[in-house]
């Protein structure tokens, strides 16, 4: 990670930085991120939906083949 510094000659009060809660950034995504990917249900599911679409995507393909074929 990063982190800062300041170095100030007045008071941080003086300063008015952003009053900041105990909760960390990291803390916060990584439950969502746990969350989103329990289970592994989640990519499972988006790769059947590709899956999906590239097989309705070669059905067409080889339906319209077949129709120039016939058209010729």
């Amino acid at each position: 990670g990063t982190s800062w510094l300041y170095l100030a000659s007045k008071d941080f009060a003086d300063l008015q930085f952003p009053k900041l809660g105990t909760n960390t950034a990291p803390g916060v995504s990584e439950a969502i991120q746990h969350g989103i990917f329990a289970y592994f249900v989640p990519p499972v599911a988006l790769y059947a939906l590709l899956g999906g679409v590239m097989w309705i995507n070669k059905k067409k393909a080889e339906s319209n083949k077949e129709k120039e074929v016939h058209h010729e």
